[in-house]
């Protein structure tokens, strides 16, 4: 099978097919597909980007006067700011709530229903994979599992060093943080499964 990139003028549509549906018969002639994917997938469904005008790290800078938003998501603040950056990111779940899946997450369950998704690799912390049948890869609960979370997911919360999984609403004990990636001091980071 060859792919290339379509030229100017020769989009799909005129036969009938949307760029997700030619994707998809492409698929079909795969046995094993594995897909990465990032912020693009889940932009439409009303999801902001951490890197976006605007966005995430945007809106950490203005909320906390940082200079970088990034900063937000580093273990050191989070320690030093737990209450404010749990704030936070219980605004980032309430987005994430009301987000609706895409139409990539919905390609994404159905090549896992033809069998062909071997993996997917995520960015994304929205758990939107999840909301269409997508089981979340965990390295001792959930091996089989199809999607690898690769920066954590904001709906759920870890209990530190109890590998406990909940929820990340304000009802959870403050003890509890989300199920997020945090970055640590030697630029090394820990993924939400190893928390």
């Amino acid at each position: 099978m060859e792919l290339r990139k379509r030229s100017r003028g020769e989009g799909t549509a005129q036969q009938g097919h949307t760029p997700l549906h030619t994707f998809l018969d492409l698929v079909e002639g795969c046995q094993h597909v594995v897909v990465f994917t990032g912020a693009g997938i889940s932009a439409n469904s009303g999801m902001s980007t951490f890197t976006s005008r605007n966005g995430l790290y945007d809106r950490a800078r203005e909320q906390f006067n940082v200079q970088d938003g990034m900063k937000l998501f580093t273990y050191s603040f989070f320690k030093q700011h737990r209450a404010k950056v749990q704030a936070f990111f219980a605004q980032i779940y309430s987005e994430a709530q009301s987000s609706q899946a895409a139409p990539g997450h919905h390609a994404l369950a159905r090549m896992l229903e033809m069998g062909r998704l071997q993996r997917q690799y995520t960015l994304n912390i929205d758990g939107l994979s999840e909301v269409v049948g997508l089981s979340t890869w965990h390295p001792q609960a959930n091996p089989a599992g199809s999607t690898v979370e690769l920066h954590g997911n904001i709906r759920s919360s870890a209990a530190p060093l109890v590998l406990r999984r909940g929820c990340a609403s304000k009802s959870c004990s403050s003890s509890r943080q989300p199920a997020l990636s945090i970055f640590v001091r030697s630029g090394s980071c820990w993924p939400a499964w190893a928390v």
